[in-house]
């Protein structure tokens, strides 16, 4: 993991200018049968094998990130003694999040199926302070 974020300006850079660009999808969840948006939060899938021409020509640092830096990240936590199977394909998304809310300490993602819980990595690309938590 080490080096795998020396270019971080870089990546944030890119992820603003995807927003200037109007790239990014606004985030919504469901739940009880119900779609509740999430303030403050637009996304943009990076799966390497799905990204569009136009969002890689945008961000190809990112996409290069989510291609690479990523598949190297799932080898060394396979490697883990954690016994984590992570023979499934990544989903890998860029989240922009402003406002109240901007961090999520907290995250957890489960699957639809019990025995199947999924891992997320969270990787924050700005500035942090102190007051921040």
């Amino acid at each position: 993991v080490d080096g795998a974020l020396s270019d971080a300006a870089v990546l944030a850079a890119e992820a603003a200018a995807l927003e200037r660009a109007s790239q990014l999808t606004p985030h919504q969840f469901a739940y009880a049968d119900k779609v509740f948006p999430h303030p403050g939060r637009r996304y943009v899938d990076l799966d390497p094998s799905r990204v569009p021409r136009h969002i890689a020509a945008i961000a190809p640092r990112l996409v290069k990130f989510a291609g690479t830096e990523v598949a190297a990240l799932l080898e060394l936590l396979a490697a883990t003694p954690l016994g984590v199977d992570v023979s499934a394909h990544p989903h890998v998304k860029l989240q922009l999040t402003l406002g109240e809310s901007g961090c999520t300490p907290c995250h957890y993602d489960v699957s639809k199926v019990v025995n199947k819980l999924q891992i997320s990595i969270l990787i924050y690309l700005s500035e942090w302070a102190l007051e921040y938590g």
